[in-house]
């Protein structure tokens, strides 16, 4: 059964452009094929998915969706643990402005393969991803793009062979990723990492040994001032690797590194940190809890 409320019907391919104080809610459910979503919201405050009665949800398989948020204040969310779901989907979103919003949960059970690209031009915006406690969605690979002030970004995934890979090219930024302690067994294993997603530069430490054989599971570039990451994630042979270019930026963990969102945190066996520092006042925080762990840190 496929549904679309309050805006169009679908079948395999929409295209939709909304412009300021539009609402569009989307209900699809049961995709048999493959299919693509397109909507495009040029101008200021407008929704996808905000009604409790007409929620943003999408469930597959073989589905790509494409939001396009041009202007200011837009919003894509759902608070009902209900919106993606299915195996070997793609989300493709794109905010050019500022004070946009996009809340998303990964919400499904034995689901694989989870593709998300987001690119953030502008300042104040906010992207959350979440999941419910017992869901477990394999191979999720997230690669974040974000140029411009003050965005916020977190992440709480579940299940195992997640990729992050997060590109920040500005000032005030504040990036969160947390795996959990309980359904988190591991990250994306080397034939996968770095495959699709990091920068090709010198400059750029994508592999995280000495050899180059493995790839990192996360991975973050950051040039600007006073930007703040968070990670923790559980399992072994996780790999992370940050480059951190400017000022007074903050790779950390959280005071009590045994509670519930610990941050840059490594819990489990052969698990690797590299962490170069280009600038100054930078700070770095680091637990690791298990055998074989290795983190190199160069300043």
């Amino acid at each position: 059964m496929k549904k679309m409320i309050m805006v169009l019907v679908i079948l395999l391919a929409t295209t939709i452009n909304c412009w300021a104080g539009n609402s569009v809610y989307i209900w699809q459910v049961d995709q048999d094929s493959n299919g693509s979503i397109f909507i495009k919201q040029d101008g200021t405050g407008n929704k996808v998915g905000l009604s409790t009665s007409s929620p943003f949800l999408i469930k597959g398989p073989n589905l790509t969706l494409i939001i396009k948020q041009v202007g200011d204040s837009n919003v894509a969310t759902d608070s009902n643990h209900r919106s993606f779901k299915g195996s070997n989907m793609t989300f493709d979103y794109l905010a050019t402005g500022d004070s946009n919003v996009l809340r998303l949960d990964l919400d499904d059970v034995g689901a694989d393969g989870h593709y998300y690209d987001i690119d953030i031009t502008g300042g104040s915006n906010i992207v959350e991803i979440d999941t419910n406690t017992s869901d477990d969605v394999q191979d999720t690979h997230v690669d974040l793009d974000i140029v411009g002030t003050s965005n916020d970004f977190w992440m709480n995934s579940h299940g195992d062979s997640h990729f992050l890979y997060v590109l920040i090219n500005g000032d005030s930024n504040d990036v969160e990723f947390y795996s959990n302690e309980a359904e988190s067994k591991g990250m994306v294993g080397s034939s996968k990492a770095n495959v699709m997603i990091g920068p090709d530069v010198a400059g750029h430490g994508i592999f995280a040994d000495d050899s180059g054989d493995e790839g990192a599971t996360i991975d973050f570039y950051i040039v600007g001032n006073s930007n703040r990451v968070h990670t923790a994630s559980w399992g072994e042979s996780n790999y992370q690797v940050h480059d951190v270019i400017g000022d007074s930026n903050i790779l950390d963990v959280h005071s009590c590194c045994t509670g519930s969102h610990v941050r840059m945190i490594q819990r489990g066996d052969s698990n690797w940190m590299k962490t170069v520092t280009v600038g100054s006042d930078n700070t770095f925080t680091y637990y690791a809890n298990g055998d074989d762990n290795v983190a190199k840190v160069y300043i």
